[in-house]
C-alpha cells in the first residue's frame, strides 16, 4: 500500500539490510531489518503502514535536549536564568521537522536547527546533525551537535531504540536482557531527587515487572547491551563503542510484560537533567559527536 506516509519514507537498502527513516517526523526510524542466519529478521518494532501510532512507541526516537521527564517548579518545566521554560517529555527533536542534507542508497543525513517556537523552550542556537548509515551487518547512527550560541548551554542526548522482542514469531518468555553491574538510579518525586544504590550484574526476562517502570543504570562502564531471543537463536545488540562522547546512563524499558519490544537506551544523563547544575554542557562553537550502532548476531 502506497499512502502519503509511506511515500515520504526514505528507504536505505544494501547487502541484505533495509532501513526506513521519516525525516519530517522527527527523523524517526520506522524499520530496520537484517539477514541473520540466512533469513531476514525485523529488528526494530515499527508501524506497518508508515503512519505514527497513537502511543508513539516505535522506531528510535531521538531524545534532545532532554530525556525522560522534566520537572522543576512545575511539571514539564525547567528553569534558565530565572525563567520557567516548557520542556515536554523526551525533549523537542522527536516532534520536529528535519531537513534532509544528503541521501544515497546507504545513508541519509538530517539537520535540525531551532525554530522560533523551539527557542521559546530552549533559547540557544545549535545544529543537530544525524546520519543513518547501512554498514556491514549493522545500522549506524552518527550524531553531531554544534553550538552556534554565544554562551555555553546544557543538554541531554539520548536514543530510544524499540528492539523487537520476541524475534521471528517466538515467545516473550524466551527473551532475556543481561544488565551490567553499576548504580541503579530511582526517584519517587519525578526525578527532582535521585536515589542511588549499587546493583550487581543480573539477567532479566522481557516480562520482568520492573521494565515498565524503567531500569535506569549509571556507572556501569558498559558500551553495549543486548536483547537475546533464545528460541530464535538471535541477539540484537545496541552499541555505543564508537562514540566520541560518552553515554553514562543506560535505560532498559518496555511498556508492559506482553509488549512486542524491549528498549535499550543510551542517554547522556538521567531524567530531569536540565534542572540540575551538573548536566553536560557544550561551549560556544564546540561540536560534540556521538554514535550508536544496532546489529544482530546468531547465538
Amino acid at each position: 500500500m502506497n499512502t502519503a506516509a509511506t511515500s515520504r519514507l526514505v528507504c536505505l537498502e544494501a547487502d541484505g539490510l533495509r532501513a526506513l527513516v521519516y525525516p519530517e517526523q522527527g527523523f524517526q526510524l520506522h524499520a530496520f531489518s537484517a539477514v541473520v542466519g540466512g533469513r531476514p529478521i525485523d529488528l526494530i518494532f515499527g508501524p506497518a503502514d508508515g503512519r505514527e501510532p497513537a502511543d508513539r512507541r516505535y522506531g528510535n526516537p531521538v531524545l534532545f535536549p532532554s530525556a525522560g521527564v522534566t520537572f522543576g517548579a512545575e511539571t514539564e518545566r525547567w528553569t534558565y536564568n530565572g525563567r520557567l521554560l516548557p520542556m515536554p517529555q523526551h525533549g523537542l527533536a522527536r516532534d520536529a521537522y528535519w531537513h534532509v542534507e544528503a541521501i544515497d542508497d546507504r545513508s541519509v543525513t538530517g539537520v535540525l536547527v531551532p525554530t522560533t517556537g523551539m527557542r521559546g523552550a530552549f533559547p540557544f542556537a545549535f545544529e543537530l546533525r544525524l546520519r543513518y548509515t547501512l554498514a556491514p551487518g549493522a545500522l549506524v547512527l552518527d550524531a553531531e551537535l554544534t553550538s552556534r550560541a554565544i554562551e555555553g548551554f546544557p543538554y541531554v542526548l539520548g536514543f530510544h531504540p524499540y528492539l523487537r522482542a520476541p524475534l521471528a514469531g517466538g515467545a516473550r518468555r524466551d527473551v532475556r536482557v543481561r544488565l551490567p553491574a553499576g548504580v541503579r538510579l530511582q526517584s519517587s518525586d519525578s526525578w527532582r531527587k535521585i536515589d542511588r544504590a549499587a546493583v550487581p550484574e543480573r539477567t532479566v526476562d522481557a516480562a520482568d515487572p520492573e521494565l515498565p517502570g524503567s531500569i535506569v543504570l549509571a556507572e556501569t562502564g558498559a558500551t553495549a547491551l543486548e536483547v537475546a531471543d533464545t528460541a530464535a537463536g538471535i541477539a540484537t545488540r545496541v552499541s555505543v563503542e564508537g562514540s566520541a562522547q560518552g553515554f553514562p546512563v543506560w535505560v532498559a524499558w518496555s511498556a508492559a510484560p506482553d509488549a512486542p519490544y524491549v528498549c535499550l537506551e543510551p542517554w547522556t544523563d538521567a531524567p530531569n537533567a536540565l534542572n540540575r547544575p551538573e548536566t553536560r554542557r557544550i561551549d560556544p562553537g564546540a561540536t560534540h559527536r556521538y554514535q550508536m550502532t544496532i546489529s544482530a548476531q546468531a547465538l
